[in-house]
Formats: C-alpha cells, sequence, structure tokens
C-alpha cells in the first residue's frame, strides 16, 4: 500500500469519526431540547411519565426521517398528525383556555422546528411545525364546541382536522 492510499484511508476514517460525534451530539442537542421543552410544559407531577413522553417523542422524529428520506408528499404527514407525542402535549393542559391552547401550540411548532442540528428550514419537521402553526392561529374552537365538550378536546379536534385538510 502506498502513502496516498494510506493517507485516503486516514483520511476517511477521521472524517467518519466526526460524523459519527456530530450524529451523537445531535442526538444529545435533541435529547435536551426535549427535556427543557417538557419541563417548560409538563406539570411536574405529570413529569415521571417522561420516558413513555420520550419514546413517542422519538416515533415522531422517525416519521420526519422517513418522511424525509423518501421526500415524500403532503399524505406522508398522517402519521405525523396523529402522533402520540402531539396529542399528549395538547393533553396536559386540561384546563386550558383557546389562547393557552394556542400559545401552547405555537410553542410546540417552535419546538419541533428548532430540534437538532438541521437549520436550512426545508426539512420535514420545519414543513410540519410551520402547518401545526398556521392551524393554531387559524383554529377558532369555540365556534364549534357542544356545551358538554372541554375546551381542549375541542382544540384537539379542530386542529386535527385543519391540519388533515392541509396534509390533503
Amino acid at each position: 500500500m502506498d502513502y496516498e492510499q494510506l493517507n485516503s484511508i486516514e483520511i476517511n476514517d477521521a472524517i467518519s469519526r466526526i460524523n459519527d460525534l456530530l450524529i451523537h451530539e445531535e442526538v444529545l442537542t435533541i435529547e435536551r431540547q426535549f427535556n427543557n421543552f417538557v419541563s417548560n410544559i409538563i406539570p411536574n407531577s405529570e413529569q415521571v411519565n417522561n420516558a413513555q413522553l420520550y419514546n413517542d417523542f422519538k416515533d415522531l422524529l422517525k416519521s420526519f426521517e422517513e418522511i424525509e428520506s423518501k421526500k415524500s408528499k403532503k399524505q406522508d404527514f398522517k402519521k405525523v398528525i396523529n402522533s402520540p407525542f402531539l396529542n399528549k402535549i395538547i393533553s396536559y393542559k386540561s384546563n386550558a383556555r383557546e389562547k393557552e391552547l394556542r400559545r401552547l401550540t405555537i410553542e410546540l411548532s417552535e419546538f419541533i422546528e428548532s430540534l437538532g442540528h438541521n437549520f436550512d428550514g426545508n426539512h420535514s419537521k420545519d414543513y410540519f411545525a410551520m402547518h401545526l402553526r398556521n392551524a393554531a392561529e387559524y383554529i377558532k374552537p369555540k365556534d364549534n364546541k357542544s356545551s358538554k365538550e372541554s375546551m381542549n378536546d375541542a382544540w384537539r379536534r379542530e386542529m386535527l382536522l385543519e391540519l388533515v385538510k392541509r396534509f390533503k
């Protein structure tokens, strides 16, 4: 093996190690972002269940990556829309008013958009976050809320309907 081949192998190994470090750092960053978001949103009494919520969150991330890897169309966001993570986050504020739910949903969209080290704005998570924020600003659940329905249930229903419309 000559010097050029040996040097090329060393460079490739170094690049591979750097990529592994970057991936590891991004995983740690996302975990830190998740913990910060959850600690600001979820009541302390509910934070015991973080392990399951974190698994739901990782499933959401996996859905975004599947969409990204296929360069999918709008209809592929159905799994994201029905994500247990999104539903649980909105459900934590069970006695919330419409204004609080709107703010929570906008914070959720900002959280999704800020995840990791991807700052190009063209990632599927960014596309979804934009639509989530727009849906939160657009919907008016009071208009279709029944007298026995909680604002939280009305908010989730209207948000889901709006997102389904946007991703048809």
